[in-house]
């Protein structure tokens, strides 16, 4: 569960909880707290990877999105962004490309799991028309396991980390198409599509404005956060 303004929860899974003393504003989630749950996503223990829970979405109307955080901070300027988060799938139905990260509007961008191939998918649009899409290669993408992914945007390239490895960078110095109100989806197609829902767990979903990872000759990434 989150911190309140009264109890500070142990995430290594050693239920060490913490209660407060006197008071404390309870802190603020996502930008301006705004992170808007649809349909039943929650924390569940079912499957875990840091801690004692993990964020569940059922494949069926499931999501999570963050108040006008693709109009503000991805699509407003040529600047950098990564998003990141540990994700495991875990679906036998028909969803064919469960999303990760998406936009509320149309030709944005999306990162989605292409599960005919077996790979992951970016799609990346900067006209609001058509889309350039960016695919690392056929079956290096597993189910029902954690996998580390991260998608950044340096103002220069378009680069996808799997598991710490660098999958592709490409040559882009065009930001995505610019929409007002455009949240960021997590684990939703951009109109809500239950096909293109994810079906499975995320922990550790991170946003920043700034590219976090870095390649290496080795074809690795390094960063500040370790996967």
């Amino acid at each position: 569960p989150a911190d309140d303004a009264t109890n500070v929860y142990d995430r290594s899974g050693n239920a060490n909880d913490g209660t407060i003393e006197g008071s404390m504003t309870a802190p603020a989630k996502g930008i301006s707290g705004a992170i808007i749950v649809n349909n039943d996503v929650k924390h569940s223990t079912d499957i875990t990877n840091f801690g004692s829970s993990a964020i569940k979405f059922d494949g069926d109307g499931d999501g999570l999105k963050i108040f006008d955080f693709v109009t503000n901070y991805i699509s407003d300027s040529n600047h950098a962004w990564t998003m990141e988060a540990w994700v495991f799938y875990s679906h036998a139905g028909n969803n064919d490309y469960p999303n990760i990260f998406n936009s509320t509007e149309d030709y944005n961008f999306n990162l989605r799991y292409h599960r005919a191939n077996g790979r992951l998918d970016v799609a990346w649009s900067t006209n609001g028309g058509t889309w350039t899409d960016y695919d690392p290669p056929d079956n290096t993408f597993n189910e029902n396991t954690w996998v580390h992914v991260a998608l950044q945007y340096t103002t220069t390239h378009v680069e996808l980390y799997q598991d710490g490895k660098l999958m592709f960078s490409e040559a882009q110095t065009s930001n995505v198409n610019l929409d007002a109100d455009a949240y960021l989806r997590i684990g939703q197609d951009y109109n809500e599509n239950d096909t293109y829902d994810w079906a499975g767990y995320m922990d550790e979903i991170a946003v920043y404005t700034v590219a976090k990872y870095k390649p290496v000759v080795t074809g690795l990434g390094t960063t500040t956060i370790t996967p």
